[in-house]
């Protein structure tokens, strides 16, 4: 009876911690997802906005949780052409990319719901830059939840 009773105590005290171990990893693999999301969402915003002319401001919509950030880009532009357009928007909780000719790529994964996607457009005498704060937050909802906010600005190019 008392070595029955150790088993069951180990096994209980095993479980537990096994338990726990799965709650503790499936938060640490949201926390990674979203970090991991995040900085190639910045990273891409980035170099797109730094390669820019300007910030095409007809269909850019600033200053809203799910704007859009609409760029003129010298990269790819089409033929007889020396430049494009490239939007940044959040739909369906992802974060996309569309290039002038291009169907729409998403930058996040499924695994990250993008919450708020804010821009703003700073001016300095003729200088211009864009502010981005990204907000993702993690698919799994409960115990695992994870979120971030990150907040930079870049220059276009052509403002330098």
């Amino acid at each position: 009876m008392v070595y029955v009773a150790i088993l069951v105590a180990i096994s209980a005290f095993l479980l537990r911690s096994l338990i726990s171990f799965s709650a503790v990893y499936r938060r640490v693999q949201a926390e990674r997802d979203v970090l991991a999301n995040a900085r190639g969402a910045m990273e891409a915003l980035g170099l797109e906005i730094r390669s820019a002319k300007s910030i095409y401001m007809p269909t850019s919509v600033l200053s809203a949780a799910t704007g859009q950030l609409s760029l003129e880009t010298p990269l790819n532009p089409n033929i007889n052409e020396t430049s494009t357009y490239a939007d940044f928007y959040a739909d369906n909780k992802r974060l996309y990319l569309k290039r002038e000719g291009s169907a729409a790529s998403p930058i996040t994964s499924e695994n990250v719901e993008v919450a708020e996607f804010l821009v703003e457009r700073v001016t300095a005498g003729a200088r211009e830059s864009a502010r981005v704060t990204l907000t993702l937050t993690s698919a799994v909802k409960g115990a695992a939840e994870a979120s971030s906010t990150i907040t930079a600005a870049f220059t276009p190019r052509g403002n330098y």
